[in-house]
């Protein structure tokens, strides 16, 4: 099995199994990775557990979906959807993708990509036509 689709099923154990996943999670990921989204970077697996802990403990609902997986050597990218609810907010979707380098059959990099912006205005009451209405003079 590849490693991406491992990384896949994994994060898929996340939504039955909460934090009592993260352990298996932590195992396809290299000692020293370097995971970085637009909020953030983490350096060492330590730090991206760490992460992933807390995020599991501010929310009461989670869930990901994993659109689509593309790999070639060393290189993988999967698209995905979150739909979480963090334990002080509102529901939010979000669609982004992930770029994952490997060495040794662990993940040595992954830079995820979503829209912040997007996703913020989509928990929002009327946020999508609010920035619809606003974006749509500038792009005609």
């Amino acid at each position: 099995m590849s490693l991406a689709i491992a990384l896949s099923q994994t994060c898929l154990g996340i939504n039955d199994k909460g934090e009592a996943a993260l352990d298996d999670l932590m195992k396809l990921y290299d000692d020293g990775i370097l995971w970085v989204d637009p909020m953030q970077t983490h350096l060492g697996v330590q730090h991206v557990e760490a992460f992933y802990r807390n995020v599991l403990r501010r929310s009461h609902g989670f869930k990901l979906s994993i659109v689509s997986i593309a790999e070639d050597k060393d290189v993988a990218h999967i698209a995905w959807r979150l739909h979480w609810t963090p334990r002080l907010g509102l529901a939010q979707t979000v669609d982004g993708a992930s770029f994952l380098r490997v060495k040794d059959d662990k993940i040595i990099f992954q830079q995820n990509y979503f829209d912040l912006l997007t996703s913020g205005l989509s928990a929002l009451p009327f946020g999508n036509a609010v920035f619809q209405t606003l974006v749509k003079p500038v792009i005609g």
